[in-house]
């Protein structure tokens, strides 16, 4: 049985859904510049989301929803490093 690799466009289109899904539209939108560099728009919208957390300090509801994202995109940036240390065809 043959596997067929994942391409680094595919690899790339599903970190960048997975972060829209993590961060929202607002944030992905404001991000949308780095979509061929999933890594730098990670990194972006995580400094977006440390200024949101800020601002939910008081509403541990919203602390909760905001610190489940902080997580989401630790765990992005690191299938964004597995990505990167791929080498493609």
């Amino acid at each position: 049985m043959h596997k067929e690799l994942v391409k680094e466009e595919e690899a790339q289109r599903a970190l960048n859904q997975l972060l829209s899904a993590v961060v929202g539209r607002k944030f992905a939108l404001q991000t949308n510049i780095y979509k061929d560099n999933p890594a730098k728009r990670i990194e972006e919208c995580h400094y977006l989301v440390i200024n949101e957390f800020t601002e939910a300090v008081g509403d541990p509801k919203w602390t909760r929803r905001v610190q489940m994202k902080m997580d989401s995109i630790q765990s992005l940036t690191t299938l964004a490093k597995l990505v990167g240390e791929v080498i493609y065809d």
